[in-house]
């Protein structure tokens, strides 16, 4: 776990008082499920090509842009001042580690990672419509087929492979 920051207590004589670790688990909770959301949304919207006729890449992107900001959003005020956010919260107060602090860059990681996420999203909402879907390539063009003057009638006096090649049932 990287640690964010690290609370000093104000008086280190007193009993109980020690230094308290905090980790943006504990700072800001909602950065894991973000980067979690905004992952699965960039393997929504590479996965989804154009199925709907886009429209669900459209809304996988539109989730990922959602996500990085709102990852980027979350995490600024405690990568700003992690000391004032870790102030507020129970264990600290416990352990009276409220004086001085040591900050570790990671909050400001997160920040950028939640800006690269959002970018990432909008380069996606951007072109997203040329890139090919992982599925494109077994998906069945039925114009070719007209193009080439296969009809089902001749189909029906193909062998079973080439029926299979075409996308077509055999079995009927």
């Amino acid at each position: 776990r990287a640690r964010w920051v690290t609370l000093l207590p104000r008086d280190p004589e007193l009993p109980g008082s020690t230094a308290v670790r905090l980790t943006g688990r504990q700072l800001v909770p909602a950065v894991l499920p973000l980067a979690l959301v905004g992952a699965a949304g960039v393997l929504a919207a590479a996965a989804a090509g154009r199925m709907g006729k886009g429209v669900l890449r459209i809304l996988a992107t539109v989730v990922v842009v959602l996500a990085g900001l709102g990852l980027a959003v979350l995490a600024a005020p405690a990568a700003a001042d992690p000391a004032s956010s870790g102030r507020s919260l129970e264990v600290a107060r416990q352990a009276t580690a409220t004086v001085g602090s040591q900050a570790a860059p990671v909050g400001w990681v997160a920040v950028a990672a939640g800006a690269l996420v959002a970018l990432a999203g909008c380069v996606a909402l951007a072109g997203g419509r040329s890139w090919p879907g992982l599925a494109a390539r077994y998906e069945r063009d039925a114009s070719a087929d007209l193009r080439s003057g296969q009809t089902r009638t001749t189909a029906a006096h193909t062998s079973p492979w080439d029926a299979i090649e075409r996308g077509d049932d055999p079995t009927r």
